[in-house]
C-alpha cells in the first residue's frame, strides 16, 4: 500500500483502506481512503486524483507530539487550507511556516519535503490541492506577476503574501467539494470547476496584495 506520509517520531505507520472508528470528518466524494491508528492517535487521508490536480483531505486527532513528512508531486503549485487546528511546518528543511486555523498558503511544486508538526489534543483538518503545470498554465497569462514568480527559478518556494486568511467564499468552495452530491462524470466536471475557482482566487489574492 502506498505510504501517503511518513512519521519522524514514531514507528512505521500501518495503513488501512477505510475510515477510522468515530471519524470526526466527512467522506470526500469519490476519493480513496487511507487511515492509521496508534498510541499517537488517528490520521485519515482521503484523495481524489486526476492528471490535472489532486485533492487531499486530512483529518488527524493526535494525543501526543507527532512529526510527519511528505514529498511534493510533479511540476505545478501546491496549496494548503487549514480548516481546523494549528500547524507548524518546515518547507525544504529551511523555510518555517506557522499556520493558524483558517489560513492558507501556496508553494511551487515539486518541493523536496514538507515536515509538519500539528498541535495536539485538537482535531486537525487540512484541505490541499496540487495543481498541475498544465492546469495552472490556463490561468497564468492573466496573472503576469504570478507567472513571472513561478517561472523564475531563483524565487522562494513559497509564493508571496502567504500564509493569508481564508475568506468566506473560499471556505464555501471547499465545503462544496466535501459535500458534493454529484456522481461519476458530473462530479468530475463539478470538481474541475471548483478547483479552477480556488486557483483563480489564490492567484487574485497574491496579485492584489503585491
Amino acid at each position: 500500500m502506498n505510504q501517503p506520509l511518513r512519521t519522524l517520531t514514531h514507528s512505521a505507520l500501518i495503513w488501512k483502506d477505510d475510515l477510522p472508528v468515530n471519524f470526526p470528518g466527512v467522506r470526500l466524494p469519490g476519493g480513496n481512503v487511507q487511515s492509521c491508528t496508534g498510541e499517537f492517535g488517528t490520521i485519515c487521508i482521503q484523495e481524489f486524483i486526476t492528471p490535472d490536480y489532486r485533492i487531499r483531505y486530512v483529518v488527524a486527532e493526535l494525543e501526543e507530539p507527532f512529526l510527519y513528512q511528505s514529498n511534493g508531486l510533479n511540476n505545478g503549485v501546491d496549496s494548503l487550507i487549514l480548516l481546523t487546528g494549528n500547524l507548524q511546518q518546515e518547507i525544504n528543511d529551511y523555510k518555517r511556516v506557522r499556520l493558524f486555523e483558517n489560513q492558507w498558503w501556496l508553494v511551487k511544486a515539486p518541493f523536496t519535503t514538507i515536515t509538519s508538526s500539528p498541535e495536539i489534543n485538537k482535531i486537525l483538518q487540512t484541505f490541499t490541492i496540487w495543481f498541475s503545470e498544465k492546469f495552472i498554465d490556463e490561468l497564468l497569462p492573466i496573472f503576469p506577476f504570478v507567472q513571472q514568480y513561478i517561472q523564475d527559478e531563483d524565487t522562494d518556494t513559497q509564493l508571496p503574501n502567504t500564509p493569508a486568511w481564508v475568506d468566506h467564499e473560499t471556505l464555501e468552495y471547499v465545503q462544496s467539494i466535501l459535500k458534493c452530491s454529484y456522481t461519476d462524470e458530473w462530479r468530475r466536471d463539478y470538481f474541475d470547476s471548483r478547483v479552477r475557482d480556488l486557483l483563480f482566487k489564490f492567484f487574485v489574492r497574491i496579485s492584489t496584495d503585491d
